[in-house]
Order: C-alpha cells, then sequence, then structure tokens
C-alpha cells in the first residue's frame, strides 16, 4: 500500500468551500483530517488556477490493453507446460505488437 492518498472530488472541494468560508489551513487540516501540506497544495492550485482537478499522470503506457492480458492468460492456461519462448511466440502472432 502506498503512503499517499489521492483526494476525491468531493474532498478537494470540501477544502475549497472551507477555505472561502474563513477557515485557516490548521483549521480545515484539523477538521478533515489530512496534513496542512495537502490542504495548502489543493488552495494554493485553485487559486492559481481557478480548478480543483488533478493533472493527468504522466508515465509510460503500458505494454499490453486488458484484452492482450485476458488472451495472454487463456494462451498460458492452455498451454502451461510450454517454454515462455513459445509462448511468447504464440501470443506475439495474434498481435500487433511484439514482446520479449
Amino acid at each position: 500500500m502506498s503512503k499517499t492518498h489521492k483526494l476525491t472530488p468531493f474532498e478537494r472541494e470540501e477544502i475549497v468551500g472551507l477555505s472561502k468560508g474563513g477557515h485557516s489551513i490548521r483549521n480545515i487540516s484539523k477538521i478533515l483530517g489530512k496534513p496542512k501540506s495537502t490542504i495548502y497544495d489543493v488552495i494554493m492550485k485553485y487559486n492559481k488556477d481557478n480548478c480543483t482537478d488533478t493533472a493527468s499522470r504522466s508515465g509510460r503506457p503500458p505494454a499490453l490493453s486488458k484484452q492482450d492480458k485476458r488472451q495472454l492468460r487463456r494462451i498460458v492456461r492452455r498451454n502451461c507446460k510450454q517454454a515462455v519462448e513459445e509462448i511468447t511466440e504464440q501470443f506475439n502472432q495474434g498481435l500487433n505488437i511484439s514482446l520479449s
């Protein structure tokens, strides 16, 4: 389990609403049970962008889609005694991508 917790849109709106209502960052932190730094970050982002949405996460897209993973599981179940190279070759035959 990760150490961080992604705030829900409702929690972000709640933080902004309490801030607009005149509550301090420390008070909001006590009310919601969230770290002061989290409260501060949400309020600063709202003041800067006038928006509470989070930025989309960057990173490499997954190599396999859900359908590809399901297909791979089927192949492995049917041929569980085959070598990895053979399973990989069989899987790659049905796809437009090449995995190693």
